[in-house]
């Protein structure tokens, strides 16, 4: 019995344990799962038969073209760095369906883009409290509708655009208390934005956009309420800003011009109606309507004051090329210009020669801007009502600038140079300086200022002197030695940190260079010994000594060296000692060392043992032979 007591103990623990993980740790989060997905028919599999809370994972970029549906359960669509595009076609469908509470989000770099075309569609739909989230969603249909939440707590995010393409069709939509918050900006055609029932609200971030005619840009019916924080524009005939009815509200934080203001139950507002906002709605020009039994709406407008179309100019300070600069003010609330600053200070009256204005035009004198720094110079237009807006002109100077080059105490040609504010300064010339090294150009005297170089950008307003740097070269002399080929070179004007390079010796294309092409003439006639490309950084100046290794063989035989400068031939005779061929030049350049005393087309040493045409003499002294004897023989026939 003790036993047995001792055994149903276990179990009860064993069972109440349970029930505290299972408590706290609920099956469904367990039992969160990540679904991965290739393609189309994946996403579909994978969407039946996750359970609420699981992840499906993209692991490719693909389109799925028959949309899908979210029904009761809450799924996280990590994108994962891909991106997926769900459509849908025929009237009256769907690309993105979120229904019964259920939610879609997304997390991961990528997007999700939901398109439809067909009449009465939705790109993305969400009803009976649902949440979804999207990159992007459209409309190609008439009537057919972006983005459309439906219902009380049904919600949808767009983190970019929505965008609608035809007649009567709804960009971002909600209804009976749904709510779309657009984060980028709607292009519309007939309705970008649309809202009806009390509790429905449509938010957009960014910029709405028609070009369409017959437009409402903000249309809000029965309590609704549509907020714009970006600009509201539209291009064509009949346009509203906003179309309210039945107590409605519209908030336009920015509104272009006077056509847009607003349509009120149809009826116009002029740009002199409504009252200054207080309390919540300070800084709105407030304008309330009420017609028949419906209840009041109310439209609430940023004050803005008018815009400057175009924002930006630019002025060329150069003599001939300097014109005044002029720009366009689209009137708003305001109906003047007050004043013109830069940088907080007024710059004068309308008419003083700074500026003026007529009518809508106004015009910056060249005569004030000639007297601007290069840069960019931000004026700020203050209007009689709102706030200012920025006019920004780019001031340039395209006047040549004559650069002189002063070599302090070296030469160099050419002596001075035209260059072109805003543009590189190109090539620079290179001065010379017995004994010194030079370090480049400089805006002071001893490398004091700016280094030039030739990327350098010409930011000058005046004409320039530009001084050399000199580096003196040590006096003492230097040899430098080639560890891999044991060339050494030798030198009184060798920089004290010069750095020796041999390399193979590498030859001008055939037919472009006379001195190379004298030296692949040795090399296919057997003369080549051998032969390097030596440099060196810095330059040395004056004479230079330099021992080519060509091997002890070579002890006591006449050689000559081949030594290409710029595709001019100097050859130098030379005997060679203790292994090496040493001989003077004032130039570093690819040299050849070869066999004999070398003249052009010939050789005119005699071969000696070993050189490759001594056999052609043991030929030629063979075939004498041979024809002796057959005199002989055919004498003693005779």
């Amino acid at each position: 019995m003790e036993k047995k007591a001792k055994r149903i103990s276990r179990n009860m623990a064993w069972l109440l344990a349970a029930a505290l993980v299972f408590t706290l740790f609920p099956a469904t989060a367990l039992a969160a799962d990540t679904h991965d997905v290739y393609n189309a028919a994946d996403l579909t599999s994978a969407i039946i038969s996750a359970a609420s809370g699981d992840t499906i994972r993209l692991m490719a970029s693909f389109d799925c073209t028959t949309g899908i549906t979210i029904d009761g359960k809450a799924l996280t669509f990590n994108l994962n760095g891909y991106t997926l595009n769900v459509s849908n076609s025929g009237d009256n469908s769907i690309g993105i369906n979120v229904i019964n509470a259920a939610s879609l989000d997304i997390t991961g770099s990528g997007s999700l883009n939901a398109s439809v075309t067909g009449q009465y569609s939705s790109g993305v739909h969400a009803s009976g409290g649902s949440y979804a989230k999207v990159s992007s969603t459209s409309a190609g249909s008439t009537y057919a509708m972006s983005a459309c939440a439906e219902g009380a707590n049904s919600f949808i995010e767009v983190t970019g655009d929505v965008t609608t393409s035809f007649g009567f069709g709804s960009g971002a939509r909600a209804e009976n208390g749904g709510h779309v918050k657009v984060y980028g900006n709607v292009n519309g055609t007939n309705w970008p934005t649309y809202a009806t029932g009390a509790g429905s609200l449509v938010e957009v971030m960014g910029n709405v956009h028609s070009g369409w005619n017959q437009v409402r840009c903000a249309y809000a019916l029965h309590e609704a309420v549509i907020r714009i924080y970006g600009m509201v524009t539209a291009t064509d005939w009949i346009t509203y800003a906003a179309f309210l009815e039945d107590g409605a509200t519209v908030y336009l934080e920015n509104v272009t011009n006077t056509r847009m203001f607003a349509g009120l139950e149809e009826i116009e507002v002029s740009k002199t109606d409504g009252a200054d906002g207080t309390g919540e709605e300070a800084g709105y020009r407030v304008f309330t309507h009420q017609k028949g039994t419906l209840k009041p709406v109310k439209l609430l407008a940023r004050k803005v004051s008018a815009w400057i179309d175009p924002g930006t100019g630019s002025f060329d300070k150069k003599t001939e090329n300097q014109a005044d600069v002029k720009t366009t003010a689209v009137w708003g609330f305001a109906t003047t210009v007050t004043d013109v600053k830069a940088g907080g200070v007024s710059i004068g009256t309308d008419g003083s020669g700074n500026w003026s204005r007529l009518e809508r035009t106004l015009t910056f004198t060249k005569e004030y801007l000639a007297g601007q720094p290069v840069g960019e110079l931000e004026l700020s237009v203050v209007f009689d009502i709102g706030s200012p807006q920025t006019f920004t002109i780019a001031i340039h100077d395209t006047t040549p600038r004559v650069v002189t080059f002063d070599p302090q105490g070296g030469t160099v040609a050419p002596s001075t140079k035209t260059v072109t504010q805003e543009e590189p300064y190109g090539a620079l010339p290179t001065p010379a300086k017995a004994g010194y090294l030079f370090g480049g150009w400089y805006t002071g005297a001893n490398g004091a200022g700016d280094k030039i170089e030739s990327t350098t950008i010409v930011a000058i307003t005046a004409d320039q002197t530009l001084y050399a740097k000199w580096t003196a070269i040590s006096s003492a002399p230097t040899t430098l030695t080639d560890s891999a080929t044991g060339v050494t070179v030798s030198g009184d004007g060798i920089h004290s940190m010069a750095r020796l390079t041999v390399s193979p010796l590498k030859l001008h294309p055939a037919g472009t260079c006379a001195a190379c092409d004298a030296i692949r003439k040795t090399q296919k006639d057997g003369r080549f010994i051998l032969g390097y490309d030596i440099s060196m950084t810095p330059p040395a100046t004056g004479e230079l000594t330099i021992a080519i290794p060509v091997g002890s063989q070579y002890d006591g035989q006449n050689v000559t060296i081949l030594h290409c400068i710029n595709g001019r031939l100097e050859t130098i005779a030379v005997t060679v000692a203790n292994g090496a061929a040493t001989f003077t030049v004032a130039e570093l350049s690819p040299f050849a060392v070869v066999r004999g005393l070398y003249v052009p087309g010939e050789i005119t040493s005699p071969p000696q043992t070993g050189d490759a045409a001594a056999p052609w003499g043991f030929v030629l002294i063979g075939l004498a032979a041979c024809c002796m004897r057959a005199l002989a023989v055919r004498r003693r026939r005779a």
